[in-house]
């Protein structure tokens, strides 16, 4: 597992997982502002680690990771880092606090259906996969999609199916503390499914923000600093 550890000899760690197809460097400069011990995992198919796994496999690895450290954790997700996040602490990752950030299903129906569609091209052109590339980098932290090699659009193009076709565990079990931050404006996470989270996760506070599913960053040093300190 590749990550970023900025070491500040503290018994309490905290663990930062970016978004599917973001940047990871976005908590960078956060973490080092923090007084306890952080990791930032830049887990396969974004940034420099290009390697095409599924979200199966790198939450197993992030899992077997982490249940070593002796630390007491937060972890911090956004979107699709959140969804990893629900799926460690359903495996039983003893944790301290969690915060996840515009996580949980993606979509309505019709427009994953859409989306799934017209997706099918780019599995087969690199022209599509190019053109596709390029409408989504119009998205804020999708713009590193821009230059990307083809064999590296092939990776963010399984990812973004698999972002597509995520559920949150229908068992989720958590006892711990766990705060979501939504965006009143956030267009790709489905309302029913932030509720379905409340409703297997009942002592989840929600705190809301204003902004759409590409900018939480603009509540990182606002809302994350105090939400950590109280945490642990």
């Amino acid at each position: 597992m590749d990550y970023i550890f900025n070491n500040k000899k503290s018994n309490e760690l905290v663990v930062f997982l970016p978004p599917g197809v973001g940047d990871p460097t976005d908590f960078n400069n956060f973490s080092k502002n923090l007084k306890q011990s952080s990791i930032v995992l830049k887990y396969p198919g974004i940034s420099d680690t290009w390697k095409s796994e599924n979200l199966k496999t790198i939450t197993q690895e992030i899992y077997e990771f982490l249940s070593k450290r002796d630390e007491a954790i937060t972890l911090i997700g956004e979107s699709y880092g959140g969804n990893i996040i629900l799926d460690l602490i359903n495996m039983g990752l003893k944790v301290e606090n969690v915060i996840v950030l515009g996580t949980g299903e993606y979509f309505k129906h019709y427009q994953k259906l859409l989306l799934k569609f017209v997706s099918i091209p780019a599995k087969y052109s690199r022209i599509y996969r190019k053109l596709m590339a390029k409408a989504v980098a119009r998205l804020g932290y999708f713009k590193l999609l821009r230059d990307l090699e083809d064999n590296k659009l092939k990776i963010v193009l399984k990812r973004w199916l698999e972002i597509i076709d995520y559920k949150v565990p229908d068992e989720l079990s958590y006892k711990g503390k766990l705060t979501y931050i939504h965006g009143r404006d956030d267009e790709f996470v489905r309302p029913a499914s932030v509720e379905k989270i409340r409703r297997l996760i009942p002592q989840m506070r929600i705190v809301r923000t204003e902004n759409s599913h590409t900018e939480y960053k603009r509540c990182y040093e606002g809302e994350l600093l105090a939400l950590i300190n109280e945490g642990i």
